[in-house]
C-alpha cells in the first residue's frame, strides 16, 4: 500500500527553464552552447547540487571550462534565481494528494543558493511532510545516499513509496531501492500512473476549504459568547452547509456536548441516514477521541481540521484514530486550514478567562 509520494522538484513541480534563462541573458549560437557546457551541461553542475564546494570554488571551476566567457558564465549565476519556475498545477496537484491521505516528499538536486531562492517563489513547500535536498546532505541522485537520508529522517519505507522524477536514471535507480517509481514526462500521464497504482487524489478546492472553515470559526465564536471553550464545525456536502455545531459542554452539563457530536447529529436527520460518506467536516480544533471515533461510526468521507491538539487530538497528535489500520473504515484528513486563525481564538479566550480570574 503506497502511503508516501515523493516528488523531485525540477521538470516535475517546477520547469526547469536553464535555456529560456540563457535566451533572456542574450546567449545565442556558440555562446549559448560553451556556456550550457560550462554550467548546466557541465562536470561541475553536479556538484553545485552537492554543494561540497563553495560557490566561489564552483564559479572559478565553471568560468574555467570557458575562460573566455568568465562575465556569461557568472551571470548564470546571478541570475539563478530565473532558472527554475513553479508549474501551474504544483499546488493543486499535492494539496489533492494530501487530501486523500499521502504523506508528501521532496527528493531534489538543487545548489544551497538556488533552492534558498527558489523556495521563496515556491507556493507548495507549506504542504509538504518533509524534504532532502541535495545541498542539505551533500549527496545527489541518484546515489543510494540521498535516498537512505530520506528513508533515516522521515522513517519512510521504500515500498510504502512512490517516487517521481523527469529523469529515467534517477527513477530506475530508486526502483532497484525498491521504490515504486515513474518517469515524469506530464502531470497527465503521471496522475493515470498513479491511479494505476492505487494512488487518487481528491478534488477539492483550498479555497473552498478556507470558506467552509471562516463558517466553523464562526461557530465557534459562538461558543466563546457562552462562555464556553470556541470549538465550531459545520459539516458540508455537494459544495452546501447541511449542519452545523458549535462546543456546548457546559451549557449541557454534558461530556457528549462537543461542536462535532453536535453536527453528525444534525447532518444525519437531514440525510436521513447515519451513513456521511459524501461529506466533509470541518472543525477548528483537531477531534478527541470521542469525536474521531464518531467521524469512524458514521463513515465520513473527509474531515479538515484548523489548529492542531497537541494534548487530546486523535487525528494525528496523540494518534491519528481516522486513519489507523485495523478500523473498517478511514477518514481522509486535511490538516492546518486556517490553522492559525483557529489556533488564535483559542488563546484569546483562554487568556481571558485567565485575566477575569
Amino acid at each position: 500500500m503506497i502511503k508516501n509520494i515523493i516528488f523531485d522538484i525540477g521538470n516535475v513541480l517546477a520547469q526547469f527553464r536553464w535555456q529560456k534563462l540563457f535566451k533572456e541573458l542574450g546567449f545565442e549560437g556558440e555562446v549559448f552552447e560553451q556556456v550550457a557546457d560550462a554550467t548546466v551541461r557541465g562536470p561541475w553542475w553536479p556538484e553545485y547540487d552537492r554543494s561540497r564546494l563553495s560557490d566561489p570554488e564552483i564559479w572559478e571551476h565553471c568560468c574555467a571550462l570557458a575562460p573566455h566567457l568568465g562575465p556569461q558564465v557568472m551571470a548564470v549565476f546571478e541570475n539563478i534565481e530565473g532558472i527554475c519556475r513553479e508549474y501551474d498545477y504544483a499546488r493543486a496537484w499535492i494539496y489533492g494528494l494530501k487530501a486523500a491521505g499521502y504523506n508528501i516528499y521532496l527528493l531534489s538536486n538543487f545548489g544551497h543558493t538556488s533552492f534558498e531562492i527558489a523556495r521563496q517563489k515556491f507556493s507548495f513547500m507549506d504542504l509538504v511532510d518533509g524534504q532532502v535536498i541535495s545541498y542539505e546532505v551533500e549527496e545527489i541522485k541518484p546515489d543510494r545516499a540521498i535516498f537512505s537520508a530520506l528513508e533515516k529522517k522521515y522513517g519512510i519505507l521504500p515500498e510504502e513509496s512512490v517516487f517521481l522524477d523527469d529523469s529515467m536514471k534517477n527513477v530506475k535507480a530508486a526502483k532497484s531501492y525498491g521504490y515504486h517509481g515513474i518517469f515524469f514526462e506530464n502531470q497527465r500521464l503521471a496522475i493515470k500512473k498513479l491511479e494505476g497504482m492505487g494512488v487518487f487524489a481528491i478534488s477539492v478546492s483550498q479555497d473552498d476549504d478556507r470558506r467552509f472553515m471562516k463558517a466553523a470559526l464562526t461557530q465557534a465564536k459562538k461558543a466563546a459568547a457562552l462562555g464556553e471553550v470556541p470549538i465550531g464545525c459545520v459539516i458540508v456536502k455537494d459544495g452546501q452547509i447541511i449542519a452545523r455545531g458549535y462546543n456546548q459542554r457546559n451549557k449541557k452539563h454534558s461530556t457528549l456536548g462537543h461542536a462535532e457530536i453536535s453536527a453528525i447529529g444534525k447532518a444525519s436527520k437531514v440525510l436521513g441516514d447515519w451513513r456521511l460518506e459524501d461529506c466533509t467536516l470541518y472543525v477548528t480544533l483537531e477531534p478527541c477521541s470521542m469525536c474521531a471515533g464518531a467521524m469512524i461510526q458514521a463513515r465520513l468521507g473527509r474531515a479538515v481540521m484548523g489548529a492542531m491538539n497537541p494534548k487530546a487530538g486523535c487525528a494525528g497528535s496523540v494518534m491519528n484514530m481516522l486513519q489507523m489500520d485495523g478500523f473498517n473504515h478511514k477518514v481522509h484528513v486535511t490538516r492546518n486550514v486556517l490553522g492559525e486563525a483557529c489556533a488564535a481564538l483559542m488563546s484569546d479566550f483562554f487568556a481571558k478567562m485567565r485575566d477575569k480570574r
